[in-house]
């Protein structure tokens, strides 16, 4: 499936065209590990990879966006997958899978994100995902998790923003794809980072207006006041259609705003665009949804 840039037009990478990638996966296997330990680089716990204490399988499936992927996350721009809150496998950022083989599973992971995806989408991400070469069957998914929304605010005007009712339409496609291709899967459905407080805590950088000026996130980025307002007004109501489709799915749970109410600060913030997380950011991301994904996990297993 192409990949679009997300929460940002082409330009920006034409802007940071120098850098060089780090390595692209898709679908990766998370050997078990022992106990985390702390670490200084990120609010979370990090894990040490050692023999699985029962090595009980387990398929994360993480369907997402930009924020998935890790976008401008690592030291590069695009091919961060190692540094996914996700699918990572970073130590410093100790993502979910990282915690579920922390846990004594032995992890496969399966990215179905793409720069630049909205909920619309989410379908043709998990079928494109499991049509890849040395994909597992969708049958053996245990746990899900959906990041999806960022890009359903960040338009070039208020008015291209997705509506609350389509929004959860698309949502409760999603849900009902997952139930019928993997029935016995955990789903959570993380809240929508809180993209608008990005411009209160990095609107007077320079560097980040530079980067912001290619077109990024306009509605909340390059907007006024006005845009701003709206696309917060927007978040709000895609989290409260997210939580009430949701409920109306068995096997679904939400992250409770986890992930809406994690601080943005600019430590949070990428240095290439100042707008995706970075290391600290994705960590946090993986702090939040942690206990709605302890709570999905299988009955019975490992955990």
């Amino acid at each position: 499936m192409p990949s679009r840039t997300a929460l940002a037009l082409p330009a920006v990478l034409v802007l940071l065209a120098a850098l060089a990638a780090c390595s692209p996966g898709s679908d990766t296997e998370t050997p078990p590990a022992s106990s985390p330990a702390a670490t200084d680089a990120a609010p979370s716990t990090t894990s040490t990879p050692a023999p699985a204490p029962t090595g009980e399988p387990l398929v994360l499936l993480a369907v997402g966006d930009s924020l998935t992927t890790g976008f401008a996350s690592c030291a590069t721009v695009v091919g961060c997958q190692a540094v996914s809150w996700a699918v990572g496998t970073d130590p410093e950022v100790d993502s979910i899978g990282t915690r579920l083989g922390g846990a004594g599973y032995a992890v496969t992971t399966v990215e179905a994100a793409v720069e630049g995806a909205r909920m619309a989408e989410g379908v043709e991400l998990v079928d494109a995902a499991f049509a890849e070469p040395g994909a597992p069957g969708a049958a053996d998914v245990d746990v899900v998790t959906v990041l999806l929304g960022a890009n359903d605010v960040c338009e070039d005007s208020p008015a291209s923003m997705t509506t609350a009712a389509d929004y959860g339409v698309a949502l409760g496609a999603l849900l009902d794809h997952v139930a019928s291709i993997a029935p016995d899967a955990g789903v959570v459905v993380a809240s929508i980072p809180h993209v608008t407080s990005v411009w209160d805590v990095a609107s007077g950088d320079p560097e980040a207006a530079q980067v912001w000026g290619t077109g990024l996130c306009s509605t909340v980025l390059g907007g006024d006041a006005a845009a701003r307002a709206a696309a917060d007004e927007r978040l709000t109501e895609l989290q409260a259609v997210a939580v009430a489709t949701c409920a109306e799915h068995p096997g679904c749970r939400t992250d409770d705003g986890a992930v809406a109410a994690v601080p943005v600060t600019t430590a949070w913030l990428s240095t290439f665009d100042h707008f995706h997380p970075s290391v600290l950011g994705q960590a946090a991301l993986a702090e939040a949804v942690w206990p709605a994904v302890e709570s999905a996990l299988p009955a019975g297993t490992a955990g």
